[in-house]
Parts: C-alpha cells; structure tokens; sequence
C-alpha cells in the first residue's frame, strides 16, 4: 500500500455483506432434488460465519470473498426467488453496461422472465449467474481504480506537503542565518527566490497531473475496462514523481531565461530583475552578488515570476518550446 492509503469512509464490503445475510434468511436448507444442495448450503453458512468474524475485528473485508457467498447463495435461491433476483441482475447490469454491450446481450436472446417454469427456471439462472459473474467483475476493478486513484492523489498531496514544508525550512534556515528571526519576511535572498519559483513549478506539475487523471475518474464504468485503468495507474507513480520534478526544473529554467533577458517577446508580462552586476578580477569575485542582480526588481515582478513559474510546471511544453526556439534562432 502506498501513502496516504485511507479506508473509504463507507465501508462497501461490509454494506453488501449484511444485504446478503439478510438474503440468506429467505433460503431453506432442504429444496428440490439437488444433490449438492446441502454441501453448498453448509458451505455459504461456514463462509458467512467466517466474514462475520473478521468484520468483528475490522469494518472492511474483501469484496471479492462477499462476491464469492453471493454466487454461491444464488444457487441456493427457489425458483420464486431466483426469478426476482433475475429482475434486479438485470437492471444492474443493463444500467451499467454500454449500449453496444446491451444490444449484444438483447440479440444473444436471453429467457424471458414472464411465465417461467421446468427447463426455462434452469436458463433463468444460468443467465443470473452469467450477469452476476460480470457484474461482480466491473465491480472489483472498479474498486481497484478508485484505491488507486485515491493512493496516487495521496501521493501527489505529499509532494506538495514536502515541497512546501522544504521551502519554508529553507527560508527559516536562511533568513536566521542573515539576520535573526526577524528577517524572515522582509528580505528576500536569491536562493530563497530559487525556492519559490521551483515550489511554484512543482504546484503546476501537481496541478496539471491532478487535471489529467480526474478525466479517468469522471469516466463511467462501461466506457473501458477499469482493470486496465487501475493497471495504469498502479504504474504511474514514476510517472507523477518525474513530472513533479520536471515542473520545478523548468520553472528554475525560465527564471534564468527571465533573469538573462532570453525572451523579450513576453513583453510587460515578463518580470524585471535589479541592475546587473559588472565583473570583477578574479580575486574580487563574489558569486552572491551576482546572485542578488537575479532577484525581482519589485513586488509586481515577484509575483509575475511565480505565476510564470506556477506556468512552467503546469503546462509541460511552454519551456521545452521556449528551449527549441532559442536553438532555431540564427545568429546576427
């Protein structure tokens, strides 16, 4: 399990459980002339017993154990009841399903469910069996893609719960280290602006990937397989950890090009840095110095570089493109 991996506040496994219990009651022991009827009654009993005791020590259990004693207790159904239980499978799964998948299942010719008796109550089940295997399969990957999702949105929320914490040790450490506590709001240093503008690139990476995947989020069941979905996502943690990094990257990129004045086009849009600092001997040199001639000439600027910065890592391409012009332009 990855970060941030909370139990869903409505305990689904456990809801589903107690409906089947409830089902349970309505079965009898002994009915018709199945052999195997009273092994697959002792069985759906010793495994309701063993769901009910591992709920007593937790409020989640696998969905796919309580889907197995529905199946089971399905077989156990009377004809009465499995024709009801055929009614709702049915509206479930055609409510799920794509339209395409619907028209398949229409001309396949299911029995029908009006006047139902000897060999036609045997088709009956089959098909709830058949709906319900399907049902029970669209389910758990769907659960699987929400866990998923979830545990990638956790991830996401502590790289900026990291970032933020690391810029603001950074400032603290360094503002002390200037001045005293004092200081830690009314100067600014160009290591500390480097922060900023890289935790502004790492909030639009963030932001950007957040955007991405809410698509696969908002996407209803039946539109594609959710185990794939989940697949993806399972697998996409380098994925966000590389696009976070490539955001603050970037945006420290544009900050030099600002600073270097690369990209005049942008106009009044684009922040204005202090007077630059001429060279010195050797002997003189001081790399702070020309650290200060990087910062924002005023607050407006400051906050121009942010959202410059906030653009880098939001919009994956706007440096890369930036880069790939500056290469193509021809020397004068």
């Amino acid at each position: 399990m990855g970060p941030l991996s909370l139990k869903p506040r409505v305990p689904v496994a456990k809801d589903y459980f107690e409906l089947i219990t409830a089902e349970a009651a309505t079965i009898p022991e002994s009915y018709g002339d199945d052999p195997l009827r009273p092994e697959r009654f002792r069985r759906a009993a010793a495994m309701r017993g063993q769901i009910a005791e591992e709920l007593r020590s937790s409020t989640e259990v696998s969905l796919v154990r309580v889907f197995e004693l529905e199946a089971l207790q399905t077989r156990l159904l009377t004809d009465e009841r499995i024709k009801t239980k055929a009614w709702s499978v049915r509206a479930s799964y055609t409510a799920l399903i794509s339209k395409e998948m619907l028209q398949k299942y229409i001309e396949s010719r299911p029995p029908e469910l009006k006047n139902i008796e000897g060999e036609e109550v045997a088709r009956v089940r089959a098909d709830v069996e058949d709906l319900m295997s399907g049902l029970h399969w669209w389910y758990v990957n769907a659960d699987r893609k929400e866990r998923a999702l979830r545990r990638l949105k956790g991830e996401l929320l502590i790289a900026v719960l990291a970032g933020l914490v690391f810029v603001l040790l950074m400032t603290g450490a360094l503002s002390i280290r200037s001045g005293g506590v004092g200081t830690l709001l009314s100067h600014l240093t160009p290591l500390e602006m480097i922060a900023y503008v890289m935790y502004a690139g790492l909030l639009g990476a963030v932001t950007s990937t957040i955007r991405r995947i809410q698509p696969v989020a908002d996407e209803p069941v039946s539109a594609s397989d959710p185990l794939i979905k989940s697949m993806a996502l399972d697998q996409g943690n380098v994925g966000v950890a590389l696009s976070a990094g490539l955001g603050a990257v970037f945006a420290m990129v544009l900050y030099l090009m600002f600073a270097a004045g690369l990209n005049d086009a942008i106009g009044n849009a684009a922040p204005q840095f202090v007077a630059s600092v001429e060279g010195r001997t050797c002997c003189g040199f001081s790399l702070y110095e020309y650290f200060c001639a990087l910062l924002p000439k005023r607050s407006s600027d400051f906050a121009k570089m942010l959202v410059w910065g906030f653009a880098a890592g939001f919009a994956e391409r706007l440096v890369p493109d930036m880069l790939d012009r500056l290469q193509a332009t021809k020397p004068k």
